[in-house]
């Protein structure tokens, strides 16, 4: 009888992760909640980008929900059963749309922040194309997940997109981050004096 294969790389990261991300959305959900509390008199402009990030918390919480139910699935509804372990649910495919509407549409604002720090169009415009092109290929693997539920048939066929994915992600990040901070450092002086 063959060994039985180790899920602590696996499942265990799989637990380990949904558990952060469960931690750090209900922070941002205290984060949101004390906003509101306390500077709601802010201006009309600054109240309807927490709103839009409240339709965001939704599509956040939904996607949180869904890992969870992925999860449980996986660790308790068929525990013990390998051969389901290399099933991709539909959760997995809903979960991915969802990441293409909140992660891309973040960093394109994130990018529009630049824009007003530094007046500049060029970084935020290739942030812009490379958000895109993140939003066409996370969908791509959402119905990829939904087309190849067979985990290792997805693999082979649909790794290089998600591997595009995450690396799009990262890229954008850093650009996004170091541009940030580059344009905040140029300005310290002045915006102290203002």
């Amino acid at each position: 009888m063959p060994p039985a294969p180790t899920l602590d790389s696996t499942l265990g990261a799989l637990e380990v992760g949904a558990m952060f991300s469960t931690f750090l959305f209900g922070l941002v959900t205290i984060q949101a909640f004390t906003y509101f509390r306390n500077f709601g008199n802010d201006s009309w402009k600054i109240r309807f980008v927490f709103s839009t990030y409240l339709i965001f918390s939704t599509t956040e919480l939904v996607h949180t929900v869904l890992v969870l139910v992925f999860i449980y699935g996986k660790t308790i509804t068929f525990y013990g059963n390998i051969e389901k372990l290399a099933i991709v649910p539909p959760e997995v495919g809903i979960s991915i749309a969802l990441t293409a509407l909140i992660g891309p549409s973040v960093q394109a604002f994130y990018a529009f922040r630049i824009y007003r720090l530094s007046g500049r169009l060029w970084i935020p415009v290739i942030c812009w194309v490379l958000c895109g092109t993140r939003w066409v290929i996370l969908m791509a693997c959402s119905i990829a997940a939904f087309i190849q539920p067979d985990l290792v048939k997805f693999k082979l066929r649909f790794w290089g997109l998600v591997v595009s994915a995450l690396a799009l992600s990262s890229i954008l990040d850093v650009l996004i981050t170091t541009s940030t901070c580059y344009y905040l450092w140029n300005q310290r002086s002045s915006a102290f004096q203002r």
